[in-house]
């Protein structure tokens, strides 16, 4: 019972998404056929009543199942609704109430199933047999009821006109109802029998009844009366004239009187809102062929979007975080890259600490084509990636959120406040790493460049990095504080006399020179959203360096949507064998290229400026070597 149960709840909150979206619709295609609105409240109808879905990447609907099944037995009871504000806010909730006890000798959450399960089925039953007795009083109404034609009975006890039975529907009127008044209420009752209204209402009670614990079915139900009652006139009064449509809605009025009899019964079909119907009438115009197209498509686009269900990853198992704590488990060691885009992993983390952490995470993947947590996770100005296989990659950002990347597909996490900084420390606290003691030589020159000294008032300026580096800017431009954050492992900013930045000098620990018989040629390219856009010019300078016009994207900082370009003068110092690199960079819209030279030119290094890198993460780069710009 209480997986009936929980089956019925997760279907009804899944077509509770339908619903809104239909009453958005309905504000939208107002001026659309009324026949539209009961079309789509039958989209409404079909998710409720078939007990299975397709998938779909165009899916809207959430989370196909917002309560687990086996909820009543988990020991942290947690729900995915697929909208993280919903479940950060409901969650701990439930996990700090209904979590059991090991002194409990029952799981408390599995008890309130059980309540709530035998609730349901009591709505359903009082609702059922207001339906027989609601059916049965009004067939005693009309049981003196005298046939007027066809299938039209005219009775003394009747207030007002309505249609009662299912397989053979009978129409019934007041006596004192007479002439024209008369033959327009019979052209209604008929369009519905015509229209198979006298199925749908029942239809609609129906799945009430057995969703009759979710106020947006009860609201859906009343608005699908009114609309069916709105389609049926629009039927009747668009082949009218505006003298014909007056004298309908004055055969409408004269129908509103007290039925609440005829209104209560689930299986009869009266007349309802009756004022907002005259309105209608008066105010129907028949709607341009493009409304209708439009409507049409709205119809097409919320069936392929509502009835379907987010894809699955079931059938990619290792997509889901909670399976990749066995490979964990099973590893020594995986290798390990701390910060931007990279495939080079200068670290590792203990198979057994990353399974420990991962057995405790409590994750919520996303669903459905809301790509909030993608979004948040492409604002990340770093993140861990951990690599499992040849393609198998979990990488978390430090945005609270993270992503599996397996067999070419791909799963975000809304993860835990603090699971990032869990993990480095995780990261950090390994003593081995893949670089060795090289990477503590480099922090210290890191360290050295954090410890910049400037000088804004000298001109032409000096700036110093101790023991490292010095370069001098001509008048006009001043260098700004060395900032960790700035370029690819950080940098100095430099600005013009306006106080607005228009270049930088960086310090690299990602970047590959190129080189050829021993010369430099080239770097590789360590951004996928950046082209070099000229040759390597070479300058000429105590260090290797080269020079290049350079192509970079601009996104927003908020939302990281692509904005336009930027072109920028870009000089690179590299020694094949050692790192780390060094780059300069200047506003190509704002300098010419012979001032990038000059300040190129400039710039000298010491000899503690580069370190000797290991074999493997040698600065050559043997894939590219014939001196054309390329990338990585």
């Amino acid at each position: 019972m209480n997986e009936l149960f929980l089956r019925f709840v997760n279907l009804s909150i899944s077509a509770s998404w339908i619903v809104l979206a239909v009453l958005i619709l309905r504000i939208v295609l107002k001026r659309a056929p009324k026949w539209v609105n009961v079309l789509l409240w039958g989209i409404v109808a079909a998710r409720l009543i078939f007990p299975f879905s397709i998938e779909s990447a165009l899916s809207l609907v959430p989370s196909a199942e917002t309560i687990p099944m086996n909820i009543e037995l988990d020991v942290a009871p947690a729900i995915d609704s697929g909208v993280n504000a919903i479940d950060s806010a409901i969650n701990p909730v439930i996990s700090t109430s209904f979590a059991p006890q090991p002194s409990d000798s029952v799981n408390p959450l599995q008890v309130r199933i059980q309540i709530a399960s035998l609730l349901w089925i009591a709505g359903i039953v009082a609702m059922l047999l207001y339906t027989a007795v609601s059916y049965w009083r009004l067939r005693r109404m009309v049981n003196t009821a005298v046939l007027y034609r066809d299938n039209i009975f005219q009775s003394e006890n009747v207030s007002s006109p309505f249609v009662l039975g299912i397989i053979k529907p009978k129409i019934y009127l007041p006596f004192n109802m007479k002439g024209q008044d008369l033959e327009y209420v019979v052209a209604h009752e008929e369009a519905h029998i015509c229209r198979r209204d006298h199925w749908w209402k029942p239809l609609g009670f129906l799945l009430l009844t057995l969703h009759w614990f979710n106020p947006l079915m009860w609201l859906a139900y009343v608005l699908l009366c009114r609309d069916i009652e709105l389609a049926c006139d629009e039927k009747i009064i668009k082949g009218l004239d505006n003298e014909q449509r007056a004298d309908y809605t004055q055969a409408l009025v004269s129908c509103s009187v007290r039925h609440r009899r005829i209104a209560a019964c689930p299986l009869a079909f009266g007349e309802v809102g009756v004022k907002e119907r005259v309105k209608s009438v008066m105010n129907y115009r028949k709607p341009a062929f493009w409304i209708i197209l439009i409507a049409i498509i709205a119809c097409i686009v919320v069936a392929v979007c509502f009835l379907t269900n987010p894809e699955n990853d079931r059938d990619f198992p290792l997509l889901n975080y909670e399976n990749l704590v066995s490979l964990a488990a099973d590893s020594d060691t995986l290798p390990v890259h701390i910060g931007s885009d990279s495939n080079k992993y200068d670290t590792i983390v203990n198979g057994d600490k990353l399974a420990a952490f991962l057995d405790k995470a409590s994750w919520t993947a996303q669903r459905g084509i809301f790509r909030t947590v993608q979004r948040d996770a492409e604002k990340s100005t770093t993140s861990i990636q951990i690599k499992f296989a040849s393609d198998l990659y979990l990488r978390i950002f430090d945005t609270d959120t993270a992503v599996i990347y397996a067999q070419g597909r791909t799963v975000y996490y809304r993860t835990q406040a603090g699971d990032y900084d869990t993990v480095l420390a995780v990261c950090s606290n390994n003593q081995e790493t893949v670089n060795g003691d090289r990477d503590s030589v480099v922090r210290e020159i890191i360290d050295r460049i954090q410890r910049v000294i400037s000088d804004p008032h000298s001109s032409p300026e000096e700036v110093n990095f101790p023991d490292c580096v010095s370069f001098s800017l001509p008048e006009g431009l001043t260098a700004g504080e060395f900032d960790i954050y700035l370029g690819i492992g950080g940098g100095i900013p430099i600005y013009n006399d306006k106080g607005e930045e228009c270049g930088c000098f960086e310090f690299h620990c990602r970047n590959k020179g190129i080189f050829e018989d021993g010369e430099l040629i080239g770097m590789s390219l360590f951004h996928n959203h950046s082209a070099f856009v000229s040759d390597f010019i070479p300058i000429e300078s105590g260090t290797p360096c080269v020079a290049v016009e350079y192509l970079r994207e601009v996104r927003d900082e908020e939302t990281s949507q692509y904005i336009g370009e930027e072109k920028l003068w870009y000089a690179f110092w590299a020694k094949e064998g050692h790192m780390p690199q060094y780059a300069l960079y200047l506003c190509a819209d704002a300098f010419e290229f012979e001032e990038l030279v000059s300040i190129a030119k400039s710039v000298t290094f010491t000899d503690e400026a580069f370190v000797v890198a290991s074999e493997e993460e040698a600065i050559q780069n043997p894939m590219i070597n014939d001196g054309t710009p390329g990338g990585s």
